[in-house]
């Protein structure tokens, strides 16, 4: 019972659409035409009272002096009454409509005003408010025709039949074509509306993507440079607090220092190449060297012990021959989860061993494992300051491949653990 009468109440008062704000052309054309019709209406009915006669049409009554008089003289003011209300209509619609119904069966000049002030009143579609001004309407036409005609222009009265059926015709005209526009203007609405939400929730996917793309491109150079840049002061603070290296041992340190600074850069500019303008693009150039994947975990293994760390690597040899099959992205991904490992246990524990097991059981998962013991004695060399961020990054790469990582201090050790989902290249 109360669905229905909610459903009663939303049908006889549905929300009330705001019309839009009128151009100048719509001011015009709408004002143009009422006063023209108008005009048009007002002068045919003096010119067929002024021209024919009882004699040539059988039965008709035509207005004599004083009667033209009274006709012109309401005529004009009720019609200059329903142009105000006409152009009141949108800013007070109620009292608009009011006004012009009992003035409406008054003015020939202000017919089409009228009619227009109806139409607006009828597109607000509340049903409360039509039913009233549009029963006012047939009300003062039939009082009208009663009194005023009657009694003051006989030669315009007809039959009480012709003036209702008539009345209510032209007001039903006027209700069906202010709803039209009504229901039209709430389909507008409601598909503004609808762009509206599209296009925000666009605009909020797009951010988010910009956000991920940043936090992802960030990602990328955290991992490249922290690994490069901690070779490189590693190897700087050597010459820097070694006074005993021989001049071999300097030019070898040096060296490492440049190819590691030259690596650095070589994969930045990897890293950056998505930021470029296409168009900008060196076409002749050397192609970029692709990004790198567990296929090149030796060479990672042996640029740390080149640097001298202390690495034990257990990859059992049926594993590493299928590396080349799992997909690029997850072998990414393990490839840099197990660089940022070495960076950090650079930084934070120089001079212990690092333990690398990489292991995968039938058909389940790939097994990182990586394990150091923690520092017991301060370094010769200053460690290299962190920016916090290495654990997060590792987090956010192995939840990207869709695994789970763990990580923290157990006994004398620091263990890393994270597990990736096996997905072959052609299993995408």
């Amino acid at each position: 019972m109360q669905n229905a009468a909610a459903r009663l109440r939303s049908t006889m008062s549905p929300p009330i659409i705001k019309p839009a704000p009128l151009t100048v052309w719509g001011h015009v054309w709408r004002w143009t035409v009422a006063l023209v019709i108008g005009v048009f209406a007002s002068l045919m009915i003096i010119g067929l009272h002024v021209s024919t006669s009882s004699e040539e049409v059988p039965g008709f009554v035509r207005l004599d002096d004083r009667a033209m008089a009274i006709f012109i003289t309401v005529d004009v003011i009720a019609g200059i009454i329903a142009f105000v209300c006409m152009g009141l209509r949108r800013k007070f619609p109620r009292t608009a409509g009011t006004i012009s119904a009992l003035t409406a069966s008054l003015t020939a000049f202000g017919s089409i005003a009228n009619m227009i002030t109806l139409i607006s009143v009828a597109a607000r579609r509340q049903w409360r408010e039509i039913v009233p001004i549009s029963l006012l309407w047939i009300g003062s036409a039939l009082v009208v025709e009663g009194y005023y005609f009657g009694k003051y222009l006989p030669g315009l009265s007809s039959s009480w039949v012709g003036v209702l059926s008539s009345t209510t015709g032209l007001v039903g005209i006027a209700l069906a074509i202010g709803v039209a526009i009504g229901s039209r203007r709430e389909t507008l609405a409601n598909q503004r509306s609808q762009l509206m939400f599209l296009q925000e929730t666009r605009e909020a996917r797009e951010q988010e993507a910009r956000v991920a793309e940043r936090a992802r491109i960030a990602r990328e150079m955290h991992d490249v440079l922290a690994h490069r840049i901690s070779l490189v002061s590693l190897h700087s603070g050597a010459l820097a607090y070694r006074t005993d290296l021989t001049p071999e041992q300097v030019r070898e340190t040096a060296q490492l220092i440049r190819d590691n600074s030259h690596q650095a850069l070589s994969e930045l500019r990897q890293v950056l190449g998505v930021l470029r303008d296409p168009n900008s693009l060196d076409m002749d150039g050397p192609p970029d060297a692709p990004q790198p994947t567990l296929t090149m975990i030796n060479s990672l293994i042996g640029d740390a012990q080149a640097a001298g760390a202390s690495i034990t690597l257990n990859v059992t040899p049926e594993l590493a021959g299928q590396l080349d099959n799992l997909l690029d992205a997850t072998s990414r991904n393990v490839y840099r989860v197990l660089q940022e490992c070495l960076t950090n246990a650079r930084k934070h524990a120089p001079a212990e061993t690092v333990s690398v097991s990489m292991y995968r059981p039938a058909d389940g998962p790939l097994t990182l494992e990586v394990a150091n013991a923690l520092p017991t004695t301060e370094n010769e060399v200053p460690a290299v300051p962190g920016s916090g961020l290495g654990l997060v990054g590792m987090a956010e790469r192995v939840r990207s491949s869709g695994g789970m990582l763990s990580s923290g201090k157990i006994g004398g050790l620091f263990f890393v653990f994270a597990e990736f989902p096996w997905i072959e290249k052609d299993d995408k």
